[in-house]
């Protein structure tokens, strides 16, 4: 749960998206919009998902992982 401003409707389904970031020339600012993106790849890979939604007083991340099988 990150608490400060909604994400806009817009961009809601973007944010995942390699490059998208909210600062103004965000290259020079040091924020290339990675984060979010290598960590969408990362829940790939291991069969998993990422979200987000506005939520009253922030944005809530969900993220789902595959139950695993039971080792006997």
């Amino acid at each position: 749960h990150n608490c400060g401003p909604a994400i806009p409707a817009d961009m809601i389904d973007k944010i995942f998206e390699y490059g998208v970031s909210d600062q103004p020339d965000s290259a020079a600012r040091g924020s290339r919009g990675q984060g979010l993106f290598v960590a969408k790849t990362y829940m790939a890979k291991m069969g998993g998902t990422i979200g987000a939604q506005n939520v009253a007083d922030g944005v809530l991340f969900v993220l789902s992982l595959q139950r695993g099988s039971q080792r006997k």
